[in-house]
């Protein structure tokens, strides 16, 4: 029983002492985040109904990918 106690606190601490890859990713986005170009994605999005394959995702998404393209993404 205390092997079994002592390994599950070895892979906690471990776990705890683990790097957390997505603050490196929250950086990256934060700098290229444009207020913007969000409100007008989303107006541009809510406007339509979107199931996934309909012609308001579609739209939605040819929409966003166009806005990549200009970016050079």
């Amino acid at each position: 029983m205390k092997k079994l106690l002592l390994a599950g606190l070895l892979l906690y601490a471990s776990h705890s002492f683990a790097q957390d890859p997505t603050l490196s990713y929250f950086d990256i986005t934060r700098n290229g985040f444009n207020e913007k170009n969000a409100f007008e994605t989303t107006s541009f999005v809510e406007q339509h109904w979107r199931l996934p394959g309909n012609k308001g995702f579609n739209e939605s998404i040819y929409y966003v990918e166009g806005l990549l393209k200009k970016q050079g993404s």
